[in-house]
């Protein structure tokens, strides 16, 4: 056959041998596909171990055998013999997952507060706001004031921790109270009566907070002032009284007008076995608050002038509590 023969034939038979070089082409991408696959070695699945209840320590441990790997988060707890336990764990025991997944694990840090700390010297507002930090709504609360309070006498300010039982440092188990005794401040201490006549409203709230005086307001109109002004007083100038007494203070104040209202804001306060913290605010028609005064009371009348926009509010606060609002307005 010559060569001319063979090139009739393959010219004849050219279909024929593209098919056949398609199809052993596809059949070879198929079978190297397949050996690919079975080459690469796919992840074991594995079962979760359930490690709640444990310390991470062993926790590690078992999840490592299943060659799983554990991903840390850090939780206060309500109990002070937890530290270092497995709270809480993601998935779920008895999930099957890849190996080498990470397992999420929730750890106790113990609890929020495991000792007793040494609270004499400190005030007893303190300490009450201390605990409300601690244990917020859903916390169980480890340590609690035991009440009564007791107060005695004494030189340290009043409302300061004097003593205090169990000691610092002591162990806290469930449903400890502790004892607290306060300084309700020196017995029978005499102060001086300041000079107030003649003093306008920011006057009068500077000697308000500076004197251990509780001062009683008897308001009348003036017409012809332009501004509140302390016109007598029911003790003179200079004189001793006990501290804390009230003394009547007679003020006058102009007329109020629809933009400008002035008055006497009187609340009664409860009484307190020691002088408080009070604290009024006003809050302004355009929503701005600012503080009017604070001071210290033992509670009884109280009396603030003020002379406000309409519409203002004023914020009552007692030991950083509000306790009552008031609307000016004529």
């Amino acid at each position: 056959m010559g060569l001319g023969d063979i090139a009739d034939s393959i010219e004849s038979n050219g279909k024929v041998i593209v098919i056949t070089s398609l199809v052993m082409l596809v059949f070879f991408i198929i079978v190297s596909t397949i050996v690919f696959f079975m080459s690469v070695k796919t992840a074991d699945q594995v079962l979760v171990p359930n490690i709640e209840g444990e310390k991470f320590e062993d926790a590690v441990l078992k999840l490592q055998v299943k060659e799983l790997y554990p991903r840390l988060q850090l939780r206060f707890s309500d109990n002070t013999e937890d530290a270092g336990t497995v709270l809480e764990q993601s998935p779920p025991a008895g999930t099957i997952v890849k190996a080498g997944k990470r397992i999420t694990v929730t750890v106790s840090s113990g609890a929020v507060l495991d000792r007793v700390e040494n609270y004499v010297g400190k005030t007893l507002s303190e300490v009450q706001q201390h605990f409300a930090s601690l244990f917020t709504s859903g916390r169980k609360q480890l340590i609690s004031i035991k009440e009564p309070i007791m107060y005695k006498s004494s030189s340290i300010p009043a409302g300061t921790i004097l003593e205090q039982n169990p000691a610092p440092d002591t162990k806290i188990s469930e449903g400890v109270f502790i004892e607290f005794i306060v300084s309700k401040g020196p017995e029978n201490e005499k102060v001086s009566v300041p000079n107030m006549e003649g003093l306008k409203l920011d006057d009068i709230y500077s000697a308000i907070a500076q004197n251990k005086i509780s001062f009683v307001i008897k308001a009348e109109v003036n017409s012809s002032l332009d501004a509140p002004v302390v016109v007598s007083q029911s003790q003179p100038a200079d004189s001793s009284i006990d501290a804390y007494s009230q003394i009547e203070l007679g003020m006058q104040f102009p007329d109020s007008t629809e933009k400008m209202v002035y008055g006497v804001y009187s609340p009664a306060l409860p009484r307190y076995p020691y002088p408080v913290k009070v604290t009024v605010d006003a809050v302004y028609p355009d929503g701005k608050r600012k503080e009017l005064i604070s001071f210290n009371h033992q509670g009884g009348k109280c009396s603030i002038p003020y002379g406000l926009p309409q519409g203002t509010v004023l914020v009552l606060t007692v030991l950083n509590k509000q306790v009552q609002m008031f609307e000016v307005k004529q």
